[in-house]
């Protein structure tokens, strides 16, 4: 996993994660006391914070992966960014593939 935490909180996250993409990323098996005793604190802390006053800013936080902010036409592959995208080009397009130029296989083998 990336290292976005401290590395003492990482086995309460792996914890948390379920067990088929714990699993896929080759985490260990957390004990079953440790998880109870996570998800116990997190509820804990939950309800304590009910009796606190709501906060006096909002929590916005810039995430590291675009630090200078984006936009969502910025999002996604680059051929849907204001590109061309090979399969929804016009039959004979210059910029269509031969084998998507509007003839199959079966039809030339007719």
């Amino acid at each position: 996993m990336p290292a976005r935490h401290p590395r003492p909180v990482h086995p309460a996250i792996v914890s948390l994660i379920d067990e088929p993409v714990r699993v896929m990323l080759d985490q260990p098996k957390m004990p079953a006391w440790f998880t109870a005793a996570v998800r116990w604190g997190l509820c804990s802390r939950g309800r304590a914070l009910r009796f606190f006053p709501p906060r006096r800013r909002p929590y916005n936080r810039t995430p590291r992966s675009y630090p200078h902010g984006w936009s969502l036409e910025e999002m996604g592959p680059h051929y849907t960014r204001g590109g061309h995208h090979p399969a929804r080009e016009p039959v004979g397009s210059p910029h269509r593939a031969p084998e998507q130029a509007g003839t199959s296989p079966r039809k030339a083998a007719r």
